[in-house]
C-alpha cells in the first residue's frame, strides 16, 4: 500500500510539471480539432454523425483518401481551414510525445523510480539512518562485507554524494514511518540510527520496533543519559561513538605500556567471535541457502571452504551449502553455549515453530536451538504450510490461533499431502477447552500440547515426539528437572531497588536459562508489543469491541505466560474472561490492573538488566 502511495504522488508530480500541462493541452486541442470538423460537416454539407467523423480524420490526417461525395464551394473552403488547423495540432502532439520519450530517458524522477523498484526487490537488508561520519564508515565496512543496504538521508548535498557513489538510497525524513516503509523495514534484517540528534533516534528506534518487532536495532547516543531511553524505545544496542573510541584509545595505551587492563574494560560476555562449523552428513544445514542459514542460526555466515577445497569469502545469500563444506560463522553470546548449539545443529533434525507471537518465537527459537535442534519459524498459517513443503522438517509446532489459517486448517491441509505424512505434528494452545484436543487429533495433529508457564515443556514434548513416545495423546507432563539460573552478582532481592520480587526475577532467569542477551532481546520485543496492544486495547473498550479486546488479552497472556511472569499473566486472564463475557465495566477495571503489572514488570527488567538488582 505504501509503494502503490509512492507510486501515485511520484505521477502527481509528473502532472504538476511543466510537462504535464503541455500534454493536457496536446489532448484538449486534438479534441476540439475532430469536434469541430465534424460538426462542420454535419452543419455545411449535412453528413451524418459518422461520415462526418470519417471526414474530419481523414482530412486532418492527410491521407489522400478521397471525399465521401462532392463538397459544396464552402465545404471545400471549410475543410482547407480544418487541414491546417489538424496539421498544426497534429505537429504539436508529435512534439509533446518525442519531447516526453526524451524526458522519460532523462528525467530524474525515471531514476527515483528505478531505485524504488531495487529497494523494493531487497530481502534481508540492513537501513542506515544518516550519512554522517559515523554513517559513511558503516557504509564502508558493509562495502567490504558485500550485504546490501540502503541509506536514508534528507541533507541534499549528501544525497548527490550518496548518488555518486551508487548507493541505494532514499531522500527524506528517516523518522518518518513511511519513508522507513519505503526503505522496505518491513523485510530488512537490521537498522542503524545514526543521527547526531538523540531525540531524533529516539522517534526512529520507537518508530521502527513498532513495524517491526523482530528487527534488530542499533542506535547512536551523544549522552550517556539517552542510553537507557533508547534501550527501552526498543533499541538491540546503544552506542556512543566518543566513548567508545575514547576507551579504546585508553585500553591500547595502557597495553602498549605494559600496565594492566581492569577485567571491566575488557570484551564482553557477548563479544563476537568466530567459529567453524563442518555441515555433517544428515544435517538439517544441507541444501540450504546462506541467506536461510543467516536468518535461522542467528549468526553471521563469513565464508564457506567448500568440500572441493574453494573458499567462499562473504558469500551471496543465494549460495546453496553441500555435505562436507565448513562453514566460519560470527557468533554472539556465551561461547561455550553457542558453540555447543551451532555443532549439534549441523547434525540435528529441523522444527519448525509456528507462532503470530513474537515473544514466544524469540523464546522458543533459542531454546530449540540450544536443546541441539535446528529452529525454523513462521507468522501464519499460509507460512506454515509453505515452510513444511519447502523444509520438509521433522516436527512442525503449530500454535492454534493463527492468522490466515488456523492451526487447525493447517494440520488437515498438510496431512492431505502425501509427501508431508512423515511430519511430526504438534498443536498447542493456551485455551482451556477440552474439545480443541480432539479436533486437533482428529484433523492429524500426532500430538497436543498445552501453553504452560513453563517453556521447557515444549522441548520435552519434541524429544518425545521423536523418541516415538506421546503419538495421539496429550504431552507435556513430567518434564525433567533443570538446574536453576544463576542470578546476576551484585543484586538485592529487597524492593525498594526492584518492584519484582526475588522469586519473580528468578522464575524469569529460569525462561531464558539465566541468558540476559536473549532476556534483552525479549524485553525489546515486549515493549513493542506491550504498546501495540495498549492502542489496540484502548479503542476497543471505546467502541466495545469485544472479540478485538480478547483477542488482544489473549496475545498479551501468551507473552506473560512464556515470559513466567505471574501476576501479569493472571491479569490478562481476567481481562480476556471479562471481554468474552463483554463485562466492559469489569473490563476497564482489569485493564488498568494489568497495565499496573506491565509497568511493574518493565521496570523491573530494566532494572534487572542495568545490573543493579537481583
Amino acid at each position: 500500500m505504501v509503494r502503490w502511495s509512492n507510486s501515485l504522488r511520484l505521477r502527481r508530480e509528473v502532472l504538476s510539471t511543466g510537462f504535464g500541462k503541455r500534454v493536457g493541452l496536446a489532448l484538449v486541442l486534438s479534441l476540439a480539432v475532430i469536434i469541430t470538423g465534424s460538426s462542420g460537416y454535419i452543419l455545411i454539407e449535412g453528413f451524418s454523425p459518422w461520415d462526418a467523423l470519417y471526414m474530419t480524420i481523414i482530412t486532418i490526417s492527410t491521407v489522400g483518401f478521397g471525399e465521401i461525395r462532392p463538397l459544396s464551394p464552402t465545404g471545400r473552403l471549410f475543410t482547407t481551414f480544418l487541414i491546417l488547423g489538424g496539421f498544426g495540432v497534429l505537429a504539436f502532439v508529435g512534439h509533446v510525445v518525442v519531447e516526453a520519450l526524451v524526458e522519460k530517458m532523462m528525467s530524474p524522477y525515471r531514476e527515483r523510480r528505478k531505485m524504488r523498484k531495487e529497494i523494493a526487490r531487497l530481502q534481508d537488508h540492513y537501513i542506515l539512518c544518516g550519512f554522517g561520519r559515523v554513517g559513511a564508515s558503516a557504509v564502508e565496512f558493509f562495502l567490504k562485507a558485500g550485504v546490501e543496504f540502503v541509506v536514508i538521508e534528507a541533507h541534499e548535498g549528501r544525497c548527490r554524494f550518496i548518488q555518486e557513489r551508487g548507493f541505494r538510497f532514499i531522500q527524506g525524513d528517516a523518522t518518518n514511518e513511511e519513508t522507513l516503509l519505503e526503505a522496505g523495514l518491513k523485510e530488512a534484517r537490521g537498522l542503524l540510527a545514526l543521527l547526531p540528534s538523540d531525540p531524533h533516534n529516539l522517534f526512529i528506534v520507537l518508530t521502527a520496533r513498532e513495524l517491526n518487532p523482530t528487527l534488530h536495532i542499533i542506535t547512536r547516543a551523544e549522552e550517556p543519559s539517552s542510553e537507557k531511553k533508547l534501550l527501552r524505545a526498543g533499541a538491540d544496542n546503544v552506542v556512543s561513538p566518543f566513548t567508545t573510541a575514547g576507551q579504546k584509545i585508553a585500553i591500547s595505551m595502557l597495553s602498549a605500556t605494559g600496565r594492566p587492563v581492569p577485567a571491566s574494560c575488557g570484551p564482553p560476555s557477548s563479544e563476537l567471535r568466530p567459529l567453524w562449523v563442518e555441515v555433517q552428513k544428515g544435517s538439517s544445514m544441507e541444501g540450504l541457502t546462506i541467506g536461510q542459514l543467516t536468518r535461522e542460526t542467528g549468526g553471521e555466515i563469513l565464508g564457506v571452504r567448500k568440500a572441493s577445497g574453494r573458499d567462499l569469502l562473504a558469500p551471496a545469500p543465494d549460495v546453496r551449502v553441500e555435505r562436507g563444506d565448513l562453514l566460519l560463522i560470527l557468533t554472539e553470546g556465551r561461547p561455550e553455549e553457542e558453540e555447543e548449539a551451532l555443532k549439534s545443529n549441523s547434525a540435528q533434525k529441523k522444527v519448525l515453530l509456528v507462532d503470530d507471537n513474537p515473544v514466544i518465537l524469540g523464546l522458543y527459537k533459542r531454546l530449540l536451538r540450544r536443546a541441539g535442534f535446528f529452529p525454523l519459524t513462521a507468522s501464519n498459517g499460509q507460512e506454515a504450510l509453505e515452510a513444511l513443503q519447502r523444509e520438509r522438517p521433522s516436527v512442525a509446532i503449530i500454535d492454534y490461533r493463527l492468522p490466515v489459517l488456523s492451526g487447525i486448517e493447517v494440520c488437515r491441509k498438510a496431512r492431505s499431502m502425501p509427501e508431508l505424512q512423515e511430519i511430526k505434528i504438534l498443536l498447542f494452545t493456551g485455551d482451556e477447552d477440552p474439545r480443541i484436543r480432539k479436533r486437533a487429533l482428529k484433523a492429524g495433529a500426532d500430538a497436543f500440547l498445552r501453553k504452560s508457564p513453563d517453556a521447557h515443556e515444549l522441548i520435552e514434548a519434541v524429544n518425545r515426539l521423536l523418541q516415538g513416545d506421546g503419538c495421539a495423546e496429550e504431552l507435556g507432563d513430567g518434564a525433567r528437572p533443570r538446574q536453576k539460573a544463576v542470578m546476576p552478582k551484585g543484586g538485592s532481592s529487597g524492593r525498594s531497588q526492584n518492584p519484582l520480587s526475588h522469586e519473580e526475577m528468578q522464575r524469569i532467569l529460569e525462561r531464558v536459562d539465566g541468558d540476559l542477551s536473549l532476556l534483552r532481546q525479549i524485553r525489546g520485543l515486549l515493549s513493542s508489543q506491550i504498546a501495540q496492544f495498549a492502542c489496540q486495547i484502548q479503542e476497543a473498550l471505546e467502541t466495545q469491541d469485544s472479540a478485538s479486546l480478547a483477542q488482544a488479552a489473549h496475545q498479551i497472556k501468551g507473552s506473560m505466560g512464556n515470559l513466567g511472569a505471574q501476576r501479569a499473566f493472571e491479569a490478562a486472564c481476567l481481562l480476556e474472561e471479562s471481554a468474552k463475557k463483554e463485562d466492559f465495566r469489569r473490563t476497564e477495571e482489569t485493564w488498568q490492573a494489568l497495565k499496573q503489572e506491565l509497568d511493574r514488570l518493565e521496570r523491573g527488567l530494566a532494572l534487572l538488566l542495568d545490573g543493579r538488582s537481583a
